[in-house]
């Protein structure tokens, strides 16, 4: 995983307000998509908590930058945290509210019949029911099972499943 610096620009320009260097605020390889400068000087990130490579426990964190330095002025705080990964934040002018989207669902693998006379899908039902992300990728010849790309041993596997029980083999 690569790491990510995260160095704060002043309203004069790329450095402090004397020209001096940019200031480097956080760094580290869980420093999320979801970044925002609050007009009280507060900026709020997301920060990727889990050590596991494929869980999302994404956290909204909030550090106070000095505007005339880009040095940090006290110590980061947790706003909040949940599962699933954190994207799109924005913040109210008065600095009370966040909006931001927050992505906690994995791919699934559902099943719906075709209706030949109304070409139409009946409705779907889910095949996979675990929490991992499952990519289905073929139907078996026979049309009973259906084959699907899972990470839910840690690693991306190929797994077979038939339509009509609740549990997928190796394979």
């Amino acid at each position: 995983m690569l790491g990510l610096a995260v160095a704060a620009f002043v309203p004069s320009g790329p450095r402090d307000s004397t020209g001096g260097d940019p200031q480097q605020v956080m760094t580290g390889t869980g420093v999320g998509h979801a970044l925002y400068w609050a007009a009280d000087g507060r900026l709020i990130y997301s920060f990727h908590e889990d050590a596991k490579p494929n869980a999302a426990a994404d956290s909204l964190w909030a550090i106070k930058v000095d505007p005339n330095t880009g040095k940090p002025t006290g110590s980061p705080q947790r706003l909040s945290k949940g599962l699933g990964s954190i994207a799109g934040l924005t913040v109210s002018a008065d600095g009370k509210r966040a909006a931001f989207l927050r992505n906690n669902m994995e791919d699934q693998v559902f099943i719906a019949e075709f209706d030949k006379n109304t070409r139409r899908l009946g409705a779907p039902y889910r095949l996979t029911l675990d929490e991992n992300g499952n990519l289905p990728t073929a139907w078996t010849p026979d049309s009973k099972s259906v084959l699907f790309a899972s990470n839910r041993n840690g690693t991306w596997k190929i797994f077979k499943q038939p339509i009509d029980q609740a549990t997928a083999e190796l394979i």
